[in-house]
């Protein structure tokens, strides 16, 4: 058996990788020859915020005069903006005056801002299919969108692209913790728009309460044996951990602790080769004269890697037999690399994820599908939102993502369904250019998996998440789902991606559980 590893402090390594693009990476031996808008409703202005607010300068010399244009933060003589219908507070300049309670002007600039409905999609769903819808009416043909984290808000930002007509006007979509279906729009000059959100304090704050790794007694649940049921094909393994009133009040590493030891033995084995899965690999190989064994890669009995494999895919070969893809795992970084005809190479960066490898390119006949990046275009801070899709050279969609952060980037996968290629990006699915969250009128898709040969992923629809196998809906719903790549300790709940199979932390009908799902006998 051969375990696919994936350890903490390697990941470390990642995310230095990921800040550090420039590095250099080692040479690699080489395969011998024969071997890619307006407000929706009206805002109650707070006691504190009238019409008769006006700021109060503080004469020079006291006053901070700033010395950055545009300014970095918000600057000590800002004045506060309260408001209680929105749940929010932040700073604004000083020479800008209320207009009324949703807005704030000044020569230099404005800020406007309203609460709207999210219409029950995931955050990456709704500032992924928003910004692309408005492409290139409103955004222009080349926009960013940027995350952001604040003191109780998360959410994003949208950076339209110089020729769009709302060019220097940015919007952000914030979420609080506390109201996840309806969230807060604001617009205002792309120079202020970042120090003012940077300033902002959520007035509901998440219930963020430690118990230092102590779990009492009335949270403890986890002392019983597995429900153990088959349903449509697949089998599953559910751990019942805790309350989620207990869950809310739990550090990560506290919650990641409740998890039975058989638990984790049971998911550690999703990532296990079995001799069958050998075997495939080595009949994919086979026509370039290589072959896997016991973490050893051979081409005609000599070693093409100085380091043993950790973890191996499944070859991705041509029709003619004449190019193919294999990704493995090890040595010391714990990066992917890619193993073709021309040698061993680097994954690119915006496919690394500490779910592991994320597969980019498929083989249809001869023709190769794989994702890319138009550097042509990139961000302001250097990094690249403008995806591609290409068959071999040629365009064949493109989409504007979320960027890339140390846990992974949005891309979780590329896939092949029968004669169409399928992509999963965060919270959103597209097959051969078709958005299928709008298709289908779901809030979210995501973690497509291919299992026994069969198609399977989750979706959310009315609050509840589902799980689609094989074309059918099965009888099992979910409320939450972890399913988004996370770094440090967050990753201690990161989902299990196996060879035929997976394992996640799911909140189900008010109890926090772990399920191991593989197929069935």
């Amino acid at each position: 058996m051969f375990v696919y590893g994936q350890k903490v402090m390697r990941w470390l390594v990642v995310c230095v990788f990921v800040f550090l693009v420039a590095c250099s990476v080692p040479d690699k031996p080489v395969i011998p020859s024969v071997l890619p808008q307006t407000p929706t409703n009206t805002i109650t202005p707070a006691p504190s915020a009238t019409n008769t607010l006006h700021p109060t300068i503080t004469p020079l010399p006291t006053r901070v005069t700033p010395t950055v244009y545009p300014p970095m933060s918000a600057g000590e003589d800002w004045v506060l903006y309260h408001n209680d219908n929105l749940g929010l507070e932040f700073s604004y300049p000083p020479n800008w005056i209320l207009q009324s309670e949703a807005e704030i002007r000044g020569r230099d600039g404005f800020i406007w801002l309203t609460r709207i409905a999210s219409d029950g999609k995931q955050p990456d769903a709704f500032c992924q299919l928003n910004v692309n819808a408005g492409i290139p009416q409103t955004y222009g043909n080349f926009p960013e969108i940027r995350n952001l984290y604040s003191q109780g808000f998360y959410g994003c930002l949208v950076v339209p692209s110089p020729d769009s007509s709302q060019a220097g006007i940015a919007t952000a979509f914030l979420w609080q913790t506390a109201d996840k279906d309806n969230l807060i729009k604001v617009v205002g000059s792309q120079d202020f728009i970042m120090p003012i959100l940077g300033s902002s304090i959520s007035l509901q704050p998440p219930k963020l309460l430690s118990i230092d790794g102590i779990v009492p007694s009335d949270c403890r649940l986890n002392e019983t044996p597995p429900a153990v049921f088959e349903t449509g094909g697949l089998k599953f393994d559910v751990y019942r951990l805790t309350s989620d009133d207990c869950y809310q009040i739990m550090e990560v590493e506290t919650f990641a602790s409740l998890l039975p030891r058989a638990a984790r033995d049971k998911a550690a084995a999703l990532r296990e080769l079995t001799s069958a899965d050998i075997e495939q690999i080595n009949q994919r190989l086979a026509p370039f004269d290589l072959k896997f064994n016991e973490g050893k890669l051979y081409y005609q009995d000599e070693a093409v890697l100085p380091f043993t494999i950790e973890w191996i895919g499944l070859p991705e070969v041509n029709a003619a037999q004449t190019e193919f893809y294999l990704p493995v795992m090890g040595g010391d970084s714990g990066i992917p690399e890619m193993i073709t005809l021309n040698g061993v190479e680097p994954v690119p960066y915006h496919f690394l994820s500490s779910f592991g490898y994320v597969p980019s390119r498929v083989f249809f006949g001869n023709d190769l599908i794989f994702v890319t990046f138009d550097e042509d275009h990139p961000a302001e801070v250097g990094d690249l939102y403008h995806l591609q899709v290409r068959r071999n050279e040629d365009i064949i969609f493109s989409y504007v993502t979320l960027p890339y952060g140390p846990p992974g980037g949005p891309v979780r996968g590329l896939w092949r369904e029968g004669d169409s290629w399928l992509l999963d990006l965060a919270d959103v699915f597209i097959k051969d250019g078709e958005i299928l969250n709008d298709t289908f009128g779901y809030q979210a898709m995501f973690t497509y998996r291919q299992i026994n040969d069969k198609p399977f992923y989750f979706y959310q629809q009315d609050d509840n998440i589902f799980l689609s196998y094989d074309g059918q809906t099965l009888p099992v719903t979910y409320q939450e789902v972890l399913h988004k790549p996370s770094c440090c300790s967050a990753a201690m709940v990161n989902m299990t991606l196996g060879y035929d199979g997976l394992a996640f932390y799911g909140l189900q009908d008010g109890f926090w559980v772990y399920t191991i799902i593989t197929a069935a006998k």
